[in-house]
């Protein structure tokens, strides 16, 4: 027995370590695409900024204006949040003070963005990549932002306007609504439960 477990030990390390590396990319690759795809005469800030939750019986995440919400199922039983910032304003230091200026709340079951009122020329939206456990109930809304969700299993209910939804290797019960956004869903399995 304790032979097996010793044998089974570097794998379960090495998928922690894969499913790790994997977000490191997502993350990576969007710092990369927010600093180079920007075609507007506004300076522009992008910052990223993780934390872990406790996990709870249902999470609920609020993209607000401009942000989408992207749940990836993974082996642990605690919630990872990454919080994607990008500001705008008049110059570099505008866009970077009005990041300083967004908080990130996770507390209660819920994560939602605060700050200040966007206007003129000074906005800033939050896109959020949430690693949850494979077996999560889970809510998200945005505006203007799609809505994800792979390999997780539970209760879930998505609401998006003017983004779309996307769903791959899930299960359970799920209701998702867009309004003009397209739908994409990728079955596993053989059967509907």
């Amino acid at each position: 027995m304790s032979r097996l477990l010793f044998s089974m030990l570097p794998s379960v390390f090495l998928l922690a370590a894969t499913a790790a590396a994997q977000g490191e990319d997502r993350t990576q690759r969007w710092l990369q695409d927010c600093d180079r795809h920007w075609n507007s005469d506004r300076a522009r800030f992008c910052e990223v900024r993780e934390s872990s939750i406790r996990s709870v019986s249902t999470l609920s995440v609020d993209g607000r204006d401009n942000g989408g919400v992207s749940f990836f199922g993974w082996d642990r039983n605690d919630v990872k949040v990454v919080a994607m910032i990008q500001t705008s304003a008049d110059n570099d230091a505008e866009a970077e003070a009005l990041s300083r200026q967004v908080k990130i709340e996770t507390g209660g079951g819920r994560v939602r963005a605060e700050g200040p009122t966007s206007r003129g020329r000074r906005s800033w939206s939050v896109s959020y990549h949430v690693y949850v456990p494979r077996r999560s109930n889970l809510n998200a809304i945005t505006k203007n932002g799609g809505v994800s969700a792979q390999q997780v299993e539970g209760t879930m209910e998505f609401e998006a306007t003017n983004g779309g939804i996307s769903l791959d290797g899930v299960g359970g019960d799920i209701r998702a609504e867009t309004t003009n956004g397209g739908v994409n869903a990728r079955l596993t399995g053989t059967t509907w439960r």
